[in-house]
């Protein structure tokens, strides 16, 4: 057992000792300062108590840190302001508070004046909708929002007038070069050009193109087999993500029918060559059929849809596809049979019947109902070519001639493209009305029918053309006059353009 001395006990020894220690004093002082010092850190004390005392350790700090790693970075420029706002906002929407997420959005992207800004929103906006597949129509929502801020698009150029006081504009921007568009003699002028081409539709769908337009690079990407099963989802995403966004678009009356047509027409191969067809095509074609085909009703080019189906049936289903791809070639002839006035497949012992090809080329197998629907398919094509000739040399007396030729079962096709030409072409709209009165066999009971063919579909031509209210209702004036027909200034007509 260890004993512990007092310093009083200690110096009770000092009058015994013979020898006088001349230091004994500067023990007992450094004794006390160790007993006071005990009761911090115990170095006599027989108490286990301290045990409890956490443990000083030593170590050295080793940390790997990763290239990839995330760090806050502090925006500099106005771009990079932008970019993380929109995406912070992007990534907050849920469906319970896009409503008060898309408002934030817009009362922040008006704080800028930049063209950059279109692009970087388009940008963002295209990543989100690739993977957030169930906030699609949300996106569309907020696509349509800012498609309608016609002031804060218009703040995005600057007009400037030189020293003949002509008018010129230039992009607010910092990622190309400010170049002067012009002259221009009025700042109206102006705007009707840049309303058409300076706004956020016309960049997102540019973004989207040019995305739809790699989707060979994301197919073979995805069709490498030393790749995780999530990353080849991800590229195939970059594919169908993309078309559903157009296709909702387009359902909701938001893009021309056009686009659309140019994307089927592309994804079937229409006219190429069929050896360099993937499947991933003929999804792709499926996946955006699926979504407009109940909407989708080709006013322009009235055959088109029965040349994907021609198309389909002729070239498509006889390749050995997928089971799957398959099944849905069967689900797209399936509803397009079902469409008013679609061509039907006829059975066979090899199930399907050869139809008229896209090339209008006949088939030794083709029997006088094929033929028939060939010759209409051809006719049309050159009414189309001496209309579009027309154009350029604006010659009444030599197109009226051509277009006689093919009046009959084309006539209403006929007089619709000539209408959408007038209506488009308005400036020229006179050379429009002369024609009009060189083609004898064009009736008046034929020309209401026209304008009221042009009125029913005139919600999608506005896609196209967005005055074809206001051009309609003079080229219509214009006709009026020149045939003495009252019924073209009817005011029902008058109330449905205004």
């Amino acid at each position: 057992m260890v004993q512990i001395y007092t310093p009083d006990f200690i110096l009770s020894f000092q009058t015994i000792i013979k020898t006088k220690v001349h230091k004994i004093d500067d023990f007992v002082n450094m004794y006390n300062k160790l007993i006071d010092q005990d009761h911090i850190k115990p170095l006599f004390s027989q108490t286990n108590k301290y045990d409890l005392f956490p443990k000083k350790k030593s170590f050295k700090k080793f940390r790997i840190k990763n290239k990839n790693a995330w760090t806050p970075t502090i925006p500099k420029t106005d771009n990079e302001k932008i970019r993380k706002t929109i995406k912070i906002i992007l990534n907050k929407i849920t469906e319970k508070n896009y409503n008060t997420l898309i408002e934030t959005l817009i009362c922040e992207i008006n704080k800028f004046t930049s063209y950059d800004v279109l692009e970087i929103l388009s940008k963002e906006i295209t990543s989100k909708i690739i993977y957030d597949c169930n906030f699609q129509n949300i996106y569309v929502k907020l696509c349509n929002r800012i498609w309608s801020m016609k002031k804060w698009h218009e703040n995005l150029i600057t007009i400037v007038i030189d020293d003949n006081e002509k008018l010129y504009w230039h992009k607010n921007t910092s990622l190309h070069d400010n170049k002067l568009n012009g002259p221009y003699n009025t700042e109206t002028e102006i705007r009707e050009y840049t309303d058409k081409c300076i706004n956020f539709k016309c960049v997102l769908l540019d973004t989207l193109y040019k995305k739809f337009k790699n989707k060979d690079k994301y197919i073979i990407k995805s069709n490498a087999e030393d790749i995780d099963e999530d990353i080849r989802y991800k590229y195939r995403r970059n594919i169908f993500s993309i078309l559903e966004f157009i296709g909702i678009l387009y359902k909701k009356n938001m893009i021309s029918e056009k686009i659309i047509h140019v994307i089927m027409i592309e994804l079937l191969n229409i006219n190429g060559d069929l050896d360099n067809i993937l499947e991933e095509y003929i999804e792709s074609f499926c996946i955006l059929w699926r979504i407009v085909n109940e909407k989708i009703i080709c006013p322009i080019h009235p055959n088109l849809l029965n040349d994907y189906f021609n198309h389909v049936i002729t070239n498509i289903m006889p390749i050995k596809w997928a089971t799957r791809i398959t099944f849905m070639l069967e689900d797209f002839v399936e509803k397009y049979e079902n469409k008013p006035g679609a061509n039907k497949r006829q059975k066979n012992s090899n199930n399907f019947v050869r139809n008229v090809k896209y090339d209008k080329k006949v088939t030794k197998d083709s029997d006088s109902d094929n033929d028939n629907v060939n010759d209409d398919v051809d006719d049309f094509d050159k009414i189309e070519h001496i209309i579009y000739d027309f154009k350029n040399d604006h010659d009444s007396i030599s197109t009226a001639q051509k277009l006689q030729k093919y009046s009959g079962k084309n006539l209403n096709n006929m007089l619709d493209l000539l209408l959408y030409c007038a209506v488009e072409d308005i400036k020229d709209c006179k050379h429009y009305v002369d024609l009009f009165n060189k083609c004898k066999f064009i009736k008046e009971l034929d020309i209401l029918n026209m304008v009221d063919r042009f009125i029913k579909n005139i919600d999608e031509i506005i896609l196209d053309i967005p005055n074809a209210k206001v051009n309609l209702l003079k080229f219509i004036k214009l006709l009026s006059e020149e045939f003495n027909i009252k019924r073209l200034t009817s005011s029902n007509i008058i109330l449905s353009l205004t």
